[in-house]
């Protein structure tokens, strides 16, 4: 679903979340002291756009989902908050 899949098209083309916008706040505030890279305790960097994208697929289940386990140990992410994170992943994961 990332944004470089050719067919991809924007389920949403009225919501402007990019990852500049809106998800880069919500993995620093809940994520990456756990996914930051290197030595860190959770797998994958989310620090940089390229290291989210590799794993936008899982926040599908892991983080968005009724059912979401992340972030570990802790309750999950705002109804709103996983719900413009959904809308930035059908919206083809936008970086701008």
């Amino acid at each position: 679903m990332a944004s470089e899949t050719l067919d991809c098209t924007p389920k949403f083309p009225d919501k402007n979340v990019t990852y500049d916008n809106y998800v880069k706040g919500v993995l620093a505030g809940h994520c990456t002291s756990c996914h930051q890279g290197g030595k860190s305790p959770g797998t994958g960097n989310f620090t940089t756009y390229a290291g989210v994208l590799a794993h936008a697929d899982f926040f599908l289940s892991r983080v968005i989902s009724p059912n979401a386990d992340m972030p570990q140990g802790m309750p999950q992410l705002p109804k709103s908050t996983r719900d413009s994170l959904n809308i930035w992943i059908y919206n083809c994961t936008p970086e701008k």
